[in-house]
């Protein structure tokens, strides 16, 4: 087997904040592609059901990804929205009724 090299890694080295803000530019097209794949708009009320709960839960569509840093070495969040109060990640809506 030939030699294998590999490239250093430094955990320690400060973030780049284009890359930061590449991260955040992809989460707001992946909550907008959310709102289109399900007919809905930001900001508009709606009924969601919601993994782990047992009756649906009505409320405006808000985004709700964080838009400062994760603090050092905490995996950045999931595309997130908020509802009537409540924080879901999108991977827990499991229906979505448009009500306006």
């Amino acid at each position: 087997m030939g030699d294998f090299l590999q490239g250093e890694f430094n955990f320690d080295a400060e973030g780049d904040e284009q890359g930061y803000q590449s991260w955040i530019e992809d989460l707001e097209r992946q909550q907008q592609e959310f709102a289109r794949r399900y007919n809905v708009v930001l900001g508009c009320r709606v009924r969601v059901t919601i993994r782990g709960f047992d009756d649906p839960v009505e409320g405006l569509l808000q985004p709700d990804t964080p838009k400062t840093k994760p603090p050092r070495g905490k995996k950045r969040a999931a595309v997130r929205f908020r509802i009537g109060g409540i924080a879901v990640d999108r991977r827990d809506i499991l229906g979505i009724v448009r009500l306006d």
